[in-house]
């Protein structure tokens, strides 16, 4: 597996064909915050120019796993990316 130094809030790996991108926030349950989202997306930009990688798994680090996005004071709607 090739890792991914650059990100903060999320992994990215792959092995051959197999792409997987880890929301890596236990602490939050993986709630989506804005450089978050942005991470996300350049790893899908990513994965899309890549030519070797044919399957992309999300997957979040942790036991618990909330997919919905920090707000002030309360989690809101995960935005679309």
């Amino acid at each position: 597996m090739e890792p991914r130094d650059d990100l903060s809030d999320v992994l990215y790996a792959k092995d051959r064909p197999i792409g997987t991108l880890t929301l890596n926030r236990p602490g939050d349950a993986n709630i989506l915050i804005p450089i978050m989202c942005h991470e996300i997306r350049d790893c899908i930009n990513l994965v899309r120019r890549e030519s070797r990688t044919q399957i992309l798994v999300i997957t979040g680090s942790g036991h618990r796993f909330c997919f919905r996005r920090q707000g002030r004071g309360r989690s809101e709607p995960a935005p679309r990316i």
